[in-house]
């Protein structure tokens, strides 16, 4: 060893946040960083890696090579932007769109440009505070990465930034495989084994569920109900559904999502745009058909491992899900072609993808700080 390892610093604000997309990316990378650090991936001679949360995580967090530093006064973007800067002084990874605006090396997730593509689904004042810090933090960070090619290329035009500085990382599937199975879901909601059809998402447009409704009723499938997980609200489909034709669970366990994806005849992702499109990851992994959208990131996701629709086509969506109830076969193939498929995409993938950034902008540095510290101390 040439002299001390130099820090990585994480800002890991999303540990104390409910899990949601960005929230279970950031989760899943630090874990795969801790066992690179175990297995020799990353050089423990080399690198520290610390994570600076502004209050202890709700959620216990077991890291065996990440070192936990909690505190401020503030918390969220107050946080990180007047705390954060000064308690991270050195290389500073942010994994949710924005980073302090004082941090001279940072390297940034911007996962998608929802912002201004679907400003609806934002209040204003978010609006204003993300399109006010993302463009400086992108801009500045020595490192850009985002979730997916369209992403980047969306991105790219949005904030005039080319579209080569951005690394794309993707998502894996492996945190699917592990949750445990509460089949208790099935009866608190009177569902049967390939009785239903699944939409996870939330109320925002973008995910178009009232699109997929429409067309499930269209071609005469309201008897078969559209099981809705997330944050979503009753009203989005009021004017598309008869009483009883879908069943709005809300937010469910991990545990709970499994049992719905291995029981549904297929997942409907209508959506409109995605940064990536978890959901149809998780559902491909577990054996779920994928009746998705043509649109944004999803056919980098599922490639030929989907039955694909016009996002704004309600009964292409409709005419796909019958098909699958008229032919069984078909889902089994989609099953198969999905376990398949979520096999391409690993969290280790990703977090390679987010160390060799780390390592091409920062590393050469490291090699050469610690070369210095040797030097001095040996006069």
């Amino acid at each position: 060893m040439n002299g001390p390892p130099r820090d990585l610093h994480c800002n890991a604000r999303f540990l104390d946040e409910p899990v949601t997309g960005l929230q279970r990316f950031g989760n899943e990378v630090l874990h795969e960083f801790d066992a690179m650090l175990e297995e020799g991936e990353i050089d423990r001679e080399r690198w520290n890696i610390l994570l600076h949360c502004p209050r202890v995580p709700k959620e216990a967090q077991s890291f065996a090579h990440l070192r936990m530093h909690v505190g401020g006064f503030f918390s969220s973007h107050l946080w990180e932007q007047a705390v954060l800067p000064f308690r991270a002084r050195g290389p500073l990874l942010s994994f949710k769109h924005t980073a302090p605006l004082l941090a001279e090396q940072s390297a940034l997730m911007v996962a998608d440009a929802l912002v201004w593509e679907q400003p609806e689904n934002y209040t204003a004042p978010f609006r204003q505070l993300y399109r006010f810090l993302v463009p400086r933090a992108a801009r500045r960070a020595k490192v850009l990465y985002t979730l997916s090619r369209d992403s980047a290329q969306r991105l790219s035009a949005r904030l005039h930034i080319p579209e080569e500085r951005f690394a794309v990382t993707g998502c894996g599937h492996e945190h699917a495989l592990r949750w445990k199975s509460d089949r208790a879901v099935l009866r608190q909601h009177e569902l049967q084994e390939g009785g239903y059809f699944l939409a996870v998402g939330t109320h925002a447009t973008t995910k178009n569920l009232a699109t997929a409704a429409e067309g499930l009723q269209g071609v005469g499938l309201q008897d078969l109900p559209l099981v809705v997980v997330g944050g979503l609200q009753s009203g989005v489909f009021q004017s598309k559904l008869p009483a009883n034709s879908a069943r709005l669970v809300g937010r469910v366990p991990d545990s709970q999502l499994r049992v719905l994806y291995e029981n549904a005849i297929a997942l409907v992702h209508p959506s409109l745009h995605e940064g990536f499109g978890l959901p149809p990851l998780e559902a491909m992994a577990l054996g779920c058909p994928v009746i998705a959208s043509n649109a944004a990131s999803l056919p980098e996701v599922c490639e030929e491992a989907a039955l694909w629709c016009d996002p704004k086509q309600a009964l292409a969506f409709g005419r796909q899900a019958k098909q699958l109830v008229e032919r069984p076969e078909m889902g089994k193939e989609l099953a198969k072609a999905g376990r398949e498929q979520a096999r391409k995409h690993t969290w280790r993938q990703t977090a390679r993808v987010l160390w060799q950034g780390i390592e091409r902008a920062f590393g050469e540095e490291s090699k050469d700080t610690a070369g210095t510290r040797a030097q001095a101390a040996g006069g």
